[in-house]
């Protein structure tokens, strides 16, 4: 791959990443509010059965105050994620080389919904050491400066080639066919050879050659020291990304625990409080713990898909 063509694939990759992120963020986004929606609906319809209770006197009129208080929450947050889904959306339309004001329709993330019916994620079983091996063989600036160093060799390998003594050799042949057509006798007695060679080289060149030597030398030793630092900038690169990666799939597993534990704590204290056997703090700790939890999952789910995608980055390889 020749020095352009490396540094456009590099401009690609980097517009492949940037475009990916941006459309997970709008996915992303998608579901917060969905969530935001879901978690603000069960606030109304707490405050609803508390204003019912009160008027049965079983609650006070401080609850529904609390009660309202907890609802305004969940409708500020609805607000701050669709204003980050509004953002998204313009965002992504740029990065496309489109108006920001075009409203593209993303559709909903079947990866999420099939994440959130089987639990499961595609986990990478590649170890670091091949995923670093697989960077050096495919990122664009590695193999630009891979490109860089097999001119400079062999632009070194010429330059000391000069300073050896050249060998021209050289030979004619002819045939003198005036005197041949005006003759018309053995055609081999008007033909003729002539082979001749030399031998050159410099006395002296004022240092010219040398010097020339001297400086594509260095000029290919800092080449190869570019080479070594960017090797090792790859490769801290991509284990940055796996780790990223392997805490992402971890996060994952813990907020999956974490929603399915708060699902059935908020079932039980909300079946507690419709029969008047938990107080009103009991429920509004549980949705919010169950809220927390279901915002940690969507929040984790697409840190792990950015980190798989930034690791393919890291890798080259990234599509």
């Amino acid at each position: 791959m020749n020095a352009t063509a490396s540094r456009n694939e590099s401009i690609k990759q980097g517009l492949i990443l940037d475009i990916t992120q941006a459309y997970y963020d709008v996915l992303q986004s998608q579901e917060l509010v969905s969530v935001s929606e879901q978690i603000l609906a069960r606030s109304q319809e707490n405050t609803r059965r508390t204003r019912d209770f009160v008027e049965a006197g079983s609650l006070i009129p401080a609850d529904i105050a609390t009660a309202e208080v907890r609802e305004a929450n969940d409708q500020l947050s609805l607000l701050n994620n669709q204003n980050s889904l509004q953002i998204a959306q313009a965002t992504l339309p740029r990065l496309l080389g489109l108006d920001p004001g075009v409203l593209l329709t993303v559709s909903v993330d079947e990866s999420y919904q099939l994440y959130q019916d089987r639990g499961t994620i595609e986990r990478i079983e590649m170890p670091v050491e091949e995923a670093i091996q697989t960077a050096l063989d495919n990122r664009p600036e590695f193999q630009e400066l891979q490109a860089q160093l097999r001119v400079q060799e062999w632009s070194l390998t010429l330059a000391k080639l000069q300073r050896w003594p050249r060998l021209n050799a050289d030979a004619s042949y002819d045939v003198n066919l005036d005197d041949y057509l005006r003759e018309r006798e053995n055609f081999s007695d008007f033909r003729s050879w002539s082979i001749g060679a030399s031998l050159n080289f410099t006395l002296f060149d004022g240092g010219i050659l040398s010097n020339r030597v001297k400086e594509i030398n260095m000029q290919l030793e800092q080449t190869r020291e570019n080479a070594s630092d960017l090797e090792r900038n790859v490769a801290l690169a991509v284990r940055q990304a796996y780790l990223n990666l392997k805490r992402s799939e971890t996060s994952l597993d813990i907020s999956k625990a974490q929603v399915n534990n708060a699902q059935l704590s908020l079932d039980v204290i909300q079946g507690r409080f419709d029969v008047d056997k938990a107080i009103l703090l009991e429920l509004l700790d549980a949705q919010t713990s169950y809220a927390q939890a279901l915002t940690n999952q969507v929040n984790a789910f697409y840190d792990y898909k950015i980190a798989q995608t930034r690791l393919q980055d890291a890798m080259g390889v990234l599509q």
